[in-house]
């Protein structure tokens, strides 16, 4: 629930939930880049080096500025909900379930031709990265 807090608040879920956990961390996003293939390869170097630089810095920012959001929410949501925040051994069993899943998960979509696996790996890496 925690985890994306700026999430179920904008559609105002944090009405409606009674109980939350804090602490588990599957990976989220809160910008994205998007752009048809053909109108990016159509774009002259420089300006796809510009839309490179403001993608990177709109992640730090606003992935900061989400964290601190998120805290303001929790404080909030903490004064009439029960949140249950995981201890270390919980995260670790949490995120082995997570790894578990991923696993399967990526399997049963490679065998339909879906490249998840290298999609994932990078994923991981990122999120590693800036956590």
């Amino acid at each position: 629930m925690a985890q994306y807090s700026t999430t179920l608040d904008s559609f105002g879920l944090g009405e409606l939930i009674k109980y939350g956990t804090q602490g588990a961390s599957f990976g989220a996003g809160n910008c994205g880049f998007i752009i048809n293939e053909n109108v990016w390869q159509s774009l002259p170097d420089n300006v796809k080096k510009a839309f490179k630089q403001a993608a990177s810095e709109v992640v730090d920012s606003g992935s900061k500025a989400d964290d601190e959001q998120n805290k303001k929410i929790i404080a909030e949501w903490s004064k009439t909900m029960e949140i249950k925040t995981l201890s270390d051994a919980e995260k670790k069993e949490w995120n082995d379930k997570y790894k578990e899943f991923n696993k399967s998960w990526t399997a049963k979509n490679e065998k339909e031709g879906f490249k998840i696996g290298e999609v994932l790996d990078q994923f991981e890496e990122l999120l590693a990265k800036y956590k």
